[in-house]
């Protein structure tokens, strides 16, 4: 992701928000519960030992994640619904796989793939490509040669992988520290029930990425 990309932008639905409630609260009382206790030693979960710090920034990730972060993407989701039912009325070629516009309207989001931290992405895209769409039957019209049908920057912003003359990738710190964290977080979805354990480390680890920005 780019960088200035919105909390808990690879939520993509309102249930994978429900789950991850859930693992906020768990992972923040699994953390209380360790500090409540009169006999506290460091507790160790997988490769990592909490100790009263680590367990205190859990609880400071999982408050945070509850009342703020959760409840905008909420927002944005909701938003970024009624911008998509505007957008495929005006542009029904959107959600028609079999259109060429479909297939730009990917292109777009592939090359530009911080185009889905906007919740009017949709729109933005189809007025792009209905404007190059009337740009061309002008050009016809008046007999000028068609030109090239590339509407968006191909240019990565801010914050994403450049590479180099000799071919090579060259990723920030910060990107590769949000590129483990995001492999935590597929994990965590694809093992069904998750436990607080897990929870309290994917929200540790998730400081540690900011540190790592």
């Amino acid at each position: 992701m780019p960088q200035g990309a919105p909390p808990l932008a690879q939520i993509e639905s309102p249930s994978d928000l429900a789950a991850l409630q859930q693992q906020a609260k768990d992972a923040k009382r699994f953390a209380q519960e360790q500090l409540d206790r009169d006999d506290f030693e460091p507790v160790r979960v997988g490769d990592t030992v909490l100790d009263r710090r680590a367990l205190k920034t859990i609880i400071r990730n999982a408050e945070k994640t509850l009342e703020d972060e959760i409840p905008q993407r909420a927002q944005f989701l909701q938003q970024r619904q009624q911008a998509q039912q505007i957008a495929f009325e005006k542009f029904p070629f959107l959600k028609d796989k079999s259109s060429p516009e479909y297939v730009q309207a990917q292109q777009a989001y592939m090359q530009m793939p911080w185009l889905k931290n906007l919740p009017n992405s949709d729109w933005i895209i189809g007025v792009q490509i209905e404007g190059l769409k009337s740009l061309q039957a002008k050009d016809k019209k008046a007999g000028k040669p068609a030109k090239p049908s590339t509407p968006f920057s191909t240019k990565p912003p801010s914050g994403q992988s450049v590479v180099s003359s000799s071919g090579d990738a060259r990723t920030p710190s910060g990107q590769r520290a949000a590129q483990t964290l995001e492999a935590m977080r597929q994990q965590m979805s694809k093992s069904g029930g998750v436990s607080a354990n897990q929870a309290a480390q994917f929200l540790l680890a998730r400081e540690l990425a900011k540190q790592n920005r």
